[in-house]
């Protein structure tokens, strides 16, 4: 148990990190009520607390231990991982094995800890994650570990972690090697195995964008990602760590790991993935929440392209534990190119909702295993272009077509979904259907119809391990199954696959981010499960999302006591029978040396006893012994990933699963008592297991304990539970009586190279021992060189000697050193290197310390300050006639560019100040204008560069400068630092709008000019606002009011000395015709009024009389035109009209509005006879009676043509 704690608090310490960001918190005192856990749990590797902010803190320092340790063992959290929220603060602890654990909480104030307000936790239970898959197989690259990770949870020892979020993205620092990178694109542009780079956790907090996140090597897929590297992990901390409009790439990597994110909207709009993996081996995609995609280029990515496509030839890849939310394409798994060990596993994922592609699988090999498959609209596995697939224990509900081959079976009664590709071969174990469209086997009825041998969706097996016969092959391309599932090593064992009916119950619990993360949603199975269209609502929700995230890191100080990270015990002094020895250890972080004492040997040790059982008591402990027993006879199927239990302060990590073939025998010697204890995480609690046949409910507590008879006894299951540990005691002893009494022994002592063995024995009589010896290792000493050098040969005059630093324990030695022949010795003069590594100033072999100056040695000249070379001095300084860059101690003749001084910042060409320069260049800060030699801070100013003008402010190249600049030649618009020559606009300057063409303010234009807005009025290249009335440009004449183009405007107005026509905002100048204004009707020739007009002429469907340009409404009489003479009534002609009627030149006959000059005769009007010679009445007379008129009237039919 020592080992077992001493493991454990090791993997433990490595949770915590050096960060490589530094993110300050400005919190403001509390004022809410007095702190309170509002919610502590823990969850896969990691362990989560909230709660009410405390009155009065300034911030908090979090921490984590192990439950059974002390409080000395309590290990800070990293600052990153405290978070402030609207109304709670939350803190992620990860990094953390299997086990049970607690949290506390210790507010701050002012920088000290309040340690009276501090506030724990209760114990929080950590499961492992489940590494099971292609990944962790044997003959996997990454099986010990993938990513930054350790397979227990814990960060490996030399991992570098690298806090991400939404504000430290463009400036986080990481140091790889030697060099520095600034932001999360230069960092993982860096981060290559050909570099060396140590193992990396890359942890994103809350919401981050996209925009900083992509370097260049996987630009082209919009998401943050790596390319040759190895051994990186992409984790999400806590439940709300969200990629928005990014994904995750992993190109040509290896021990790549992506967990607990959520992906929304990710693509770019364009054919980027969700998660994108190419040509990368050993890679695990877990625990994630990919929803929509933003729209791709294609009709069939409303949803995005692939939610997770891998492809040229990745091997070694699992996907497991991932919520996808309605993806539309899934997983593309493989291309057309592949020819590698591409042994691919997707197990345990929430396709929930999803279209197609559970995967799309082509030319690989892939176990698809304990999937929850949840209304799916197309299809699950789909095998196509010579590919394979084991689908075992999945659990399809409404999925339209289970499983598909290409040009066969259900994929032609589905029209063809694989554009004609040829077929691969599915081999199906153990899944559970229902919904289904159609299924098809090869070899069995059990599918919607009969089977079909060349026509089939899949192989159906009866048992895991049945091969597939090579006369099933597809019937486009003849593949035929490799039954590569009962030839290689898939990772996981046949115990460890869960049962069909229990999939539902534990994806939808641990699938996606912690809890399910902060994003809910629920479907509407009468609709969701048959549309395969975009969920405009859940869209919309995405594109709305926030986070709450407030701030991150809680203020965090050094706690007041500092938490020992150690090494191994190194035994100091041996025990013997008589003297107790000593052993010592070393804390990595600040030096401190502790001491323990090694017993007597002889003497008792304490130690936490493994299995505390009584002399007759039979124990059995799954996770040591698995099935094997001598008292107990077992049968049944032992699992890894069933989390864990607790008993008698052990951690049980095996368990027998109570399936129907499981049963326990044994024979009781005598009546006694049988303790069961079950867990892990399918509750057991209130559930049944059978004793002799009779079924028991197992307690609150996880544990049954019934009384047995002598004789026969015999276990078998109730329900599906998992039985961890189990006790039979005989009737009149004790569970407990037993506890171990060790005696130590030093069995092989530890020498410099080789380790020693420390062996314990249990000396204990009472009861019965489970456990007799147990070793510890003494690591081995290594060498303790000596300081001093040991002369070892000595040198002649002639002959070169040798030294080096002997070990004080053996005879090895190290740093063996030639001693130059001593010869004739020449005092050194000048700049010299010393043994020492440094460059010195000498003068007759004495460093000369009054020295201050510029020294030539190894072909190179260097800075020299009080007698030696300082190799921290950069700056520019004088050398003689010449002023010279100096970096690190020496003159950098390869360098040109600009560097500074305390007198300001220069021109370097070859390293020297060029006084003779005058004009724009370069360094890492930018570009800038020189003037002789030297940066003018003071210039600004609007120049050449090269073929483009750019913009100077204060000596420097505003490249993110937008906006207006002027230089003696005028007024420029400027974008990205630099005047547009093709920018032609109406622009906002300042107060003014100004007329922009080529890019240049036109001060000398006057006329109108367009934008976004409008057409506007410009005035010496400005718009005049104060301008209502009429103006013109090429396109003719338009109506202005305040400055712009009224498109609206209608109307007759004046223009000058004329009258024009203006026809929604323009002059119709090519315009006959009529137009009206308050001033009346008026008639029109080319837009102008004619005031020189008089005619009868058509308006409309009237004629009308115009007189002097306009309509003469006020005018009855007659008037003539080419036609006629017309009465005239209000200044239209009235064609009804019939009779006598005058005007300025007399009284005329008129028929149908037209005087009758062809008419003679009488008429009688109103009483009176007119006399009528060629339509002029000549006279008239009273009469007294009526008289007929002529026929020629009252018959008149003639219709007059105008």
């Amino acid at each position: 148990m020592k080992k077992q704690v001493k493991k454990f608090m090791s993997a433990l310490l490595a949770c915590v990190m050096v960060a490589v960001s530094v993110i300050v918190f400005d919190m403001n005192p509390v004022h809410a009520a007095s702190g309170a856990i509002t919610e502590a749990s823990g969850w896969l590797e990691t362990a989560y607390v909230k709660w009410t902010p405390v009155t009065g803190a300034t911030g908090y320092n979090v921490y984590v231990k192990s439950a059974s340790a002390s409080d000395s063992a309590y290990v800070q959290l990293d600052d990153e991982l405290i978070r402030k929220y609207p109304s709670y603060m939350r803190a992620d602890a990860v990094g953390l094995k299997a086990g049970d654990y607690v949290m506390k909480i210790v507010p701050l104030n002012n920088g000290k800890e309040n340690t009276s307000a501090a506030i724990v936790s209760d114990k929080l239970t950590v499961n492992a994650h489940d590494r099971s898959g292609f990944t962790f197989s044997s003959n996997s690259p990454v099986k010990n570990g993938v990513g930054a990770y350790n397979n227990d949870g814990t960060l490996k020892s030399n991992a570098s972690v690298l806090y991400v979020t939404e504000a430290n993205k463009n400036t986080v620092k990481m140091k790889i090697g030697n060099t520095e990178y600034t932001g999360v694109a230069a960092i993982t542009q860096a981060i290559k195995a050909k570099n060396n780079c140590q193992p990396v956790a890359i942890r994103i907090i809350g919401q981050v964008t996209l925009s900083g996140l992509a370097c260049k090597d996987v630009s082209s897929a919009y998401a943050i990602g790596v390319k040759g590297a190895a051994n990186v992990t992409f984790e999400g901390i806590g439940d709300d760590a969200t990629l928005y409009e990014a994904g995750v790439a992993v190109f040509q990597s290896t021990g790549i790991e992506v967990r607990n994110l959520g992906l929304m909207n990710w693509g770019g709009g364009g054919d980027g993935d969700g998660i994108s993996l190419k040509q990368s081996r050993g890679v695990w995609v877990h625990n994630n929440d990919v929803f929509y995609g933003n729209a791709g280029s294609d009709g069939d990515q409303a949803k995005g392209d692939g939610s997770m496509d891998l492809k040229d030839n990745s091997q070694y890849v699992t996907v497991s534990y991932n919520h996808f939310w309605d993806s539309g394409k899934m997983s593309l798994c493989g291309m057309k190119s592949e020819s590698g060990e591409n042994w691919i596993t997707y197990h345990h994922n929430w396709f929930d909702h999803s279209d197609s592609r559970h995967p799309r699988i082509r030319t690989m090999s892939v176990h698809v295993y304990n999937n929850y498959y949840d209304g799916n609209s197309k299809y699950g596995v789909g095998a196509a272009k010579d590919s394979e697939a084991f689908v075992e224990a999945n659990y399809f509900r409404n999925c339209n077509y289970p499983m598909l081959s290409s040009m066969q079976g259900s994929d032609v009664l589905a029209g063809g979904i694989f554009s004609g590709e040829n077929g691969g071969v599915i081999k199906a174990y153990n899944n559970y259907m229902e919904g289904q469209k159609s299924v098809i086997y090869a070899n069995s009825d059990a599918g919607t119809t009969t089977a079909s041998a060349t026509d089939f969706d899949a192989y159906l097996a009866t048992s895991r391990s049945e091969t597939v016969p090579s006369t099933y092959k597809a019937k486009q391309g003849g593949k035929t199954y490799s039954n590569f599932d009962t030839k290689v090593d898939l990772g996981v064992d046949t115990a460890d696959i869960d049962a069909p009916a229990d999939v539902p119950s534990i994806v939808t619990k641990y699938a996606g981010r912690i809890m399910g993360g902060d994003f809910k949603w629920t479907f509407d199975n009468s609709v969701d499960d048959t549309s395969y269209s975009l969920n405009r609502p859940l869209k919309d929700k995405l594109n709305a999302y926030k986070t709450s995230l407030v701030s991150v890191g809680g203020g965090s100080v050094s706690g007041t006591s500092h938490t020992h990270t150690y090494g191994e015990w190194v035994v100091v002094t041996p025990a013997t029978e008589t003297e107790e020895g000593l052993k010592s250890r070393t804390c990595t972080g600040c030096g401190y040396n502790e001491t323990a004492v090694i017993p007597a040997i002889g003497k008792d040790t304490p130690v936490t006893p493994d299995t505390p059982v009584s002399g007759d008591a039979k124990v059995h402990n799954f996770t040591e012994s698995g099935t094997t027993s001598d008292f107990y006879s077992i049968t049944g199927s032992i699992a890894t990933n069933k989390g864990t239990a607790t008993y008698n302060g052990l951690t049980l990590t095996k368990c027998l699963k109570m399936e129907s073939s499981t049963s326990i025998k044994f024979t009781a010697p005598s009546a006694g008592k049988l303790t069961l204890v079950f867990g892990g995480t399918t509750a057991a609690s209130g559930k049944g297991v059978k004793v002799n046949g009779t079924s028991k409910k197992v307690g609150s507590d996880g544990t049954l304990t019934v009384d047995v008879a002598k004789g026969a006894v015999t276990v078998t299951k109730g329900d599906s539970i998992n039985l961890f540990y189990m006790i039979y005691t005989p009737s009149g002893t004790s569970e407990t009586t037993h506890t171990h009494k060790y005696e130590s022994k030093i069995t092989k002592q530890a020498t410099c190279t080789e380790a020693g063995v420390l062996t314990y024995t249990c000396t204990s009589t009472t009861g019965t021992c489970d456990k007799k010896t147990y070793t510890e290792t003494i690591p081995a000493k290594g060498h303790s060189f000596s300081t001093e050098w040991t002369v070892d040969v000595e040198a002649t005059e002639t002959t070169p000697g040798s030294k080096s630093h002997h070990c004080t324990v053996c005879d090895a030695k190290t740093d063996v050193t030639e001693i130059p022949a001593t010869g004739v010795v020449e005092k050194k003069n000048g700049l010299s290197k010393a043994e020492d590594g440094n460059y010195y100033y000498y003068v007759d072999d004495v460093v000369d310390t009054s020295f201050t100056g510029f020294a030539d040695c190894d072909n190179e000249r260097m800075y020299v300050k009080n007698g030696k070379v300082d190799t921290t001095y950069t700056s520019v300084e004088q050398d003689g006639a010449d002023w010279v860059y100096v970096e690190n101690g020496k003159i950098r003749y390869d360098y040109t560019g600009i560097r500074q001084n305390s007198n300001g910042w220069w021109r370097i060409e070859d390293g020297k100040v060029n006084f003779n320069f005058t004009g724009l260049a370069d360094n890492e800060n930018g570009r800038f204008y020189i003037q002789n030699g030297k940066v003018n801070f003071e210039y600004t100013n609007l120049i050449q560069d090269g073929a483009d003008w750019v913009y100077v402010k204060n000596g420097h190249v505003k490249n993110d400068y937008t906006g207006f600049a002027e230089n003696e030649n005028g007024r420029f618009y400027l974008e990205n630092g630099k005047v547009n020559f093709e920018y032609t606009t109406v622009f906002q300057d300042g107060a003014d709008w100004v007329y922009v063409e080529k890019g240049h303010v036109n001060t000398n234009y006057t006329g109108i000019r367009q934008n976004a807005n409008g057409w506007w009025r410009i005035k010496d290249g400005k718009v005049d606002f104060s301008y209502t009335g009429l103006a013109d440009n090429e396109n003719g004449r338009f109506y202005i009011e305040n400055g712009k183009v009224n498109f609206k405007y209608t109307n007759l107005i004046q223009d000058g000395a004329d009258w024009v026509y203006v026809k929604n905002g323009h002059v119709q100048s090519n315009y006959t015709g009529f137009a009206t204004n308050e001033n009346g009707r008026f008639y029109l020739e080319n837009g102008k009024v004619n005031f020189g007009y008089t005619n009868v002429i058509q308006d409309g469907s009237d004629w009308v009389y115009v007189k002097g340009g306009y309509i003469r409404y006020d005018y009855t009489g007659i008037r003539q035109n080419a036609n006629g003479w017309w009465r005239i009534e209000n200044g239209k002609v009235n064609f009804k009209y019939n009779g006598v009627a005058s005007n300025e030149n007399g009284m005329f006959y008129l028929e149908n509005g037209l005087v009758k000059f062809n008419y003679t005769g009488t008429y009688i009007q109103n009483g009176i006879k007119y006399n009528i010679v060629n339509g002029v009445v000549k006279g008239k007379e009273n009469v007294l009676t009526v008289m007929r008129m002529p026929n020629s009237v009252l018959t008149n039919s003639i219709k007059m043509v105008i």
